[in-house]
Protein backbone atom coordinates (compact mmCIF):
# COMPACT_ATOMS: atom_id res chain seq x y z
CA UNK A 1 0.00 0.00 0.00
CA UNK A 2 0.97 3.57 -0.97
CA UNK A 3 2.36 5.87 2.12
CA UNK A 4 1.89 9.23 0.16
CA UNK A 5 1.21 11.64 2.64
CA UNK A 6 -1.09 14.26 0.84
CA UNK A 7 -3.04 11.00 -0.63
CA UNK A 8 -3.69 10.07 3.23
CA UNK A 9 -4.64 13.46 4.48
CA UNK A 10 -6.86 14.14 1.17
CA UNK A 11 -8.57 10.78 1.94
CA UNK A 12 -8.77 11.78 6.01
CA UNK A 13 -9.50 15.96 5.52
CA UNK A 14 -13.24 15.67 5.07
CA UNK A 15 -13.91 13.45 8.03
CA UNK A 16 -11.81 15.62 10.42
CA UNK A 17 -14.21 16.66 12.52
CA UNK A 18 -15.22 13.14 13.48
CA UNK A 19 -12.17 11.72 14.03
CA UNK A 20 -11.51 10.94 17.59
CA UNK A 21 -7.85 9.30 17.12
CA UNK A 22 -6.28 7.13 14.83
CA UNK A 23 -4.86 4.08 15.97
CA UNK A 24 -1.32 3.04 14.75
CA UNK A 25 -0.31 -0.71 15.80
CA UNK A 26 3.28 -0.98 17.13
CA UNK A 27 5.44 -3.08 14.96
CA UNK A 28 9.13 -3.18 14.96
CA UNK A 29 9.89 -0.60 12.90
CA UNK A 30 7.17 1.87 13.44
CA UNK A 31 9.46 4.41 14.17
CA UNK A 32 11.12 5.19 10.72
CA UNK A 33 11.01 7.77 9.56
CA UNK A 34 7.80 9.61 8.51
CA UNK A 35 5.79 6.40 8.17
CA UNK A 36 2.72 7.86 10.70
CA UNK A 37 4.01 10.72 11.97
CA UNK A 38 2.74 13.05 9.26
CA UNK A 39 -0.89 12.22 10.64
CA UNK A 40 0.63 12.74 14.53
CA UNK A 41 1.07 16.46 13.07
CA UNK A 42 -2.92 16.56 12.25
CA UNK A 43 -4.41 14.15 14.79
CA UNK A 44 -4.43 12.22 17.99
CA UNK A 45 -2.71 9.49 17.28
CA UNK A 46 -2.39 6.26 19.75
CA UNK A 47 0.03 3.77 19.44
CA UNK A 48 -1.46 0.58 20.01
CA UNK A 49 0.60 -2.52 21.70
CA UNK A 50 -0.33 -5.92 21.15
CA UNK A 51 2.09 -7.58 23.21
CA UNK A 52 -0.29 -6.40 26.29
CA UNK A 53 -3.63 -8.04 25.10
CA UNK A 54 -4.45 -11.14 23.75
CA UNK A 55 -6.70 -11.53 21.10
CA UNK A 56 -10.21 -12.65 21.19
CA UNK A 57 -10.60 -15.83 21.71
CA UNK A 58 -13.80 -16.14 19.35
CA UNK A 59 -12.31 -14.59 16.48
CA UNK A 60 -12.27 -16.76 13.62
CA UNK A 61 -10.14 -14.74 10.78
CA UNK A 62 -7.44 -11.94 11.00
CA UNK A 63 -6.38 -10.13 8.41
CA UNK A 64 -5.90 -5.92 8.28
CA UNK A 65 -9.53 -4.89 7.66
CA UNK A 66 -10.53 -6.92 11.01
CA UNK A 67 -7.70 -5.72 12.93
CA UNK A 68 -8.20 -2.22 12.08
CA UNK A 69 -11.33 -2.47 13.08
CA UNK A 70 -10.24 -4.33 16.29
CA UNK A 71 -8.33 -1.42 17.29
CA UNK A 72 -10.72 1.22 16.62
CA UNK A 73 -13.63 -1.09 18.92
CA UNK A 74 -10.99 -0.87 21.72
CA UNK A 75 -10.49 2.96 21.65
CA UNK A 76 -13.79 3.65 20.81
CA UNK A 77 -14.49 1.36 23.99
CA UNK A 78 -11.74 3.40 25.67
CA UNK A 79 -9.70 -0.09 26.69
CA UNK A 80 -6.97 0.11 23.64
CA UNK A 81 -3.50 -0.35 25.43
CA UNK A 82 -0.97 2.05 24.48
CA UNK A 83 2.61 2.35 24.05
CA UNK A 84 4.62 5.42 24.57
CA UNK A 85 5.48 7.63 20.95
CA UNK A 86 8.83 8.73 22.08
CA UNK A 87 9.20 12.75 20.90
CA UNK A 88 10.69 13.22 17.80
CA UNK A 89 13.87 14.63 19.37
CA UNK A 90 14.34 11.62 22.03
CA UNK A 91 14.24 8.86 19.46
CA UNK A 92 18.26 9.23 18.46
CA UNK A 93 18.92 8.71 22.15
CA UNK A 94 16.30 5.58 22.26
CA UNK A 95 17.92 4.02 19.48
CA UNK A 96 21.67 4.47 20.75
CA UNK A 97 20.19 2.70 23.72
CA UNK A 98 18.56 0.15 22.12
CA UNK A 99 21.36 -0.65 20.33
CA UNK A 100 23.65 -0.57 23.62
CA UNK A 101 21.39 -2.77 25.11
CA UNK A 102 21.40 -5.51 22.55
CA UNK A 103 25.99 -5.18 22.29
CA UNK A 104 25.81 -5.78 25.88
CA UNK A 105 23.04 -8.72 25.31
CA UNK A 106 25.63 -10.40 22.65
CA UNK A 107 28.75 -10.19 24.92
CA UNK A 108 27.37 -11.59 27.96
CA UNK A 109 25.94 -14.98 26.07
CA UNK A 110 29.31 -15.02 24.14
CA UNK A 111 31.31 -14.92 27.76
CA UNK A 112 28.40 -17.26 29.42
CA UNK A 113 29.31 -19.57 26.07
CA UNK A 114 32.86 -19.44 26.53
CA UNK A 115 32.43 -19.99 30.40
CA UNK A 116 30.30 -23.46 29.15
CA UNK A 117 33.12 -24.64 26.64
CA UNK A 118 36.00 -24.20 29.09
CA UNK A 119 34.23 -25.47 31.94
CA UNK A 120 33.09 -28.67 29.95
CA UNK A 121 36.74 -29.40 28.94
CA UNK A 122 38.74 -28.58 31.89
CA UNK A 123 36.42 -29.25 34.57
CA UNK A 124 36.93 -25.55 36.02
CA UNK A 125 34.60 -22.53 35.99
CA UNK A 126 36.70 -19.53 34.67
CA UNK A 127 35.42 -15.91 36.07
CA UNK A 128 35.04 -12.68 34.29
CA UNK A 129 34.79 -9.25 35.80
CA UNK A 130 33.76 -7.82 32.66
Amino acid sequence: MLNDRELILDALKPHKEQIVGIVIESTYNITGTGSWTHLAEAYKVRLFNPAAIKKYRGLKYADDQRDAFWMVEMLRLGILPEGYIYPKEERPVRDLLRKRMNIVKLLTSLIVSLQNIISSKNGFKLKTNI
